[in-house]
């Protein structure tokens, strides 16, 4: 589904599971495009790169509402939260998921630099004061 209102709330793209939707907002991606050429990543991110990412990232998302997938997860990064003998309650560990979303969005679209780089530089460039969208 598209959107052209994504800067005003600062979303590129958002997963929702029920009913299971993936919206794009179309003015971010275009900003993100834009920054892009400004800042000279466009080796790392080549063009139609950021929905393509987008649409990886939240594929990622939806792949945790699994509960495989999560435990998956919970296992490579093994933080224990509770232990009592041999048996053993894995921690959620905060942020995990939106990490491993980005490195998945990396792999999938073969990016020179992860996607919360470019996240990173696209909330400091529209969340600033006096910079044109």
């Amino acid at each position: 589904m598209e959107r052209d209102d994504g800067l005003d709330e600062l979303l590129l793209a958002r997963y929702t599971s029920r009913p299971a939707t993936v919206e794009i907002c179309t003015d971010t991606v275009d900003r993100a495009e834009r920054l892009i050429d400004e800042l000279g990543w466009r080796s790392w991110y080549p063009v139609g790169s950021v929905r393509a990412a987008a649409l990886a990232h939240e594929s990622a998302h939806e792949h945790f509402h699994h509960r495989a997938t999560r435990t998956a997860l919970k296992e490579a990064i093994g933080h224990t939260a509770l232990r009592l003998g041999r048996f053993r309650v894995l921690a959620h560990v905060a942020g995990a998921e939106e990490i491993a979303a980005h490195a998945h969005a990396r792999t999938v679209c073969g990016l020179g630099r992860s996607p919360l780089l470019l996240t990173a530089a696209l909330a400091a460039a529209v969340g600033a004061p006096g910079r044109e969208n």
